[in-house]
């Protein structure tokens, strides 16, 4: 379920989160983050005011991500039908190109930025692609409608720059909605 959002006293749009049965992100975990990670998402809107750049991975490719599997003894499945899963997927343009590729796979992308899956949203429904999702989410606090079971899960440019909580989420989140033969790419 998405929180609605808010707007601050000058009308300018604050970014919403999505909030799960695992617990949502409160007050005094933004304060601790806050004060252990000066400026890091100090405010939601961060990347909602800097727009940053999306743009398709040849290296997160499934076809890639499936032969190297494969070369490695993992069964992995073809990318004509997959579940793949991105952190960080700002506006999408990566999956959106996936997807429409791969019309009977299912794309998943996560981003803890309003502005940017708004956009992917709109982009997606614009496009008829009824095979991908996207969803403002916390790393940490993954909700229940990701699910599990993913055969991917890429996270590119994020990993290096974000706490160690967030960098703890995205390893839990492999560890937890891959399948037995998922295969997590983070660089």
């Amino acid at each position: 379920e998405r929180a609605q959002g808010h707007s601050d006293p000058e009308g300018a749009p604050q970014a919403t989160h999505a909030s799960s049965s695992c617990g949502s992100r409160d007050e005094e975990d933004q304060e601790s983050l806050g004060s252990r990670y000066p400026g890091w998402m100090s405010s939601r809107t961060t990347y909602d005011e800097v727009a940053y750049p999306s743009n398709p991975l040849s290296q997160a490719h499934p076809s890639l991500l499936a032969a190297l599997g494969r070369l490695h003894g993992i069964d992995c499945p073809s990318p004509k039908r997959c579940r793949y899963l991105e952190v960080g997927c700002g506006t999408g343009r990566h999956l959106i190109g996936l997807a429409a590729r791969y019309p009977d796979s299912e794309f998943l992308g996560l981003d803890y930025a309003a502005l940017p899956i708004e956009t992917a949203t709109q982009r997606t429904r614009d496009l008829g692609l009824k095979n991908l999702r996207f969803l403002e989410a916390d790393i940490r606090h993954l909700p229940d409608e990701v699910g599990a079971e993913w055969d991917f899960l890429v996270a590119h440019g994020v990993f290096s720059w974000v706490p160690e909580e967030a960098r703890l989420g995205i390893l839990q989140a492999a560890r937890d909605r891959l399948n037995p033969n998922g295969l997590a790419y983070i660089s």
